[in-house]
């Protein structure tokens, strides 16, 4: 089993990673939120039990490391180091990187051309690269893919028969704030119309905006409404909300306008258009499949052994 230091930028998807390679056996360091497991630095999800040297903390304030700069001693104490999105810890970092040290850059699916330029060059210098889509090698400049994980949910902790409420639902937080980000524009009209509860952190002011709940009350939004709203997150194919309405047994609605769209077209779904521009449909177990837990444990199990 390896000792993985996981560098993290958003906390949801980390969380589930680490959870993931934990799982696995693998003995893991996150420099992100999980920087102290039973402390995360955002409540958004619960604390977390990992494998760990107590060593490695200790060094990390001995020899000076920030989150943005390590130290060759510290990273010596790692055989595998996966850096999510950001391309400059690795620009950074990279000197004090021993090259027996199997290095990746784990993709979101919110890479950019720019971003795509930079991880050419450290390609180039051995930096494997992770995607998390297929639909991620549209993007210009695109720099190539080594392997390909998606992120997962488990369905078991969506799926509910106790369909109590028969109104739909968003969770999706800041929907104004990244409306350059997102489809709620051209799906505003049909969400409002048809009264879809909205979940979410700074969401005030939206319509039916019902507040922000814990990561355990979202999941009873999927197993007692009866259906739910994917908005898409540009530029990224898929979001981790799609995943969880996938997993669930929700009638599902999206923006055909949408970037998200794209990674569900050719699954071979049927799909119902019930707008201009909206269609709805529901998940099959081809589908569940391949956003699974076990088929992430798959992936990751032929990179790390």
């Amino acid at each position: 089993m390896s000792n993985i230091l996981y560098i993290s930028c958003h906390s949801v998807l980390e969380y589930d990673e680490l959870k993931l390679l934990t799982s696995l056996g693998h003995s893991i360091f996150s420099v992100g939120s999980y920087f102290d497991p039973q402390n995360p630095g955002e409540s958004i999800r619960p604390p977390l039990r990992l494998h760990q040297d107590p060593e490695w903390r200790d060094l990390f304030y001995k020899t000076e490391c920030t989150f943005d700069r390590l130290s060759k001693e510290f990273l010596s104490r790692f055989d595998v180091i996966i850096a999510m999105h950001g391309h400059k810890f690795l620009e950074n970092n990279l000197k004090n990187i021993d090259k027996r040290t199997r290095t990746f850059w784990r993709g979101i699916g919110q890479s950019t051309p720019v971003i795509e330029q930079k991880l050419k060059s450290l390609r180039a210098r051995g930096i494997k690269l992770i995607r998390y889509s297929p639909l991620e090698a549209k993007t210009a400049n695109y720099a190539g893919e080594d392997y390909l994980v998606r992120f997962y949910k488990k369905a078991e902790e969506f799926k509910g028969t106790d369909k109590r409420n028969g109104n739909g639902f968003i969770c999706y937080n800041a929907i104004t704030q990244r409306q350059a980000f997102n489809d709620w524009n051209e799906s505003k009209t049909f969400i409002e119309a048809r009264g879809f509860d909205v979940f979410g952190l700074s969401n005030e002011g939206l319509k039916n905006h019902k507040g922000f709940l814990s990561s355990e009350k979202q999941l009873n939004l999927f197993k007692t409404y009866s259906s739910v709203f994917c908005l898409s997150s540009y530029p990224a194919p898929y979001t981790l909300g799609f995943i969880e309405a996938v997993m669930s047994d929700c009638e599902i609605f999206i923006n055909k306008n949408g970037k998200e769209f794209d990674e569900r077209f050719g699954f071979g779904l049927l799909y119902k258009q019930v707008d201009e521009n909206i269609w709805s449909f529901r998940a099959d177990e081809n589908l569940r499949k391949i956003f699974s837990e076990r088929e992430a444990k798959i992936a990751w199990s032929k990179i790390l052994d």
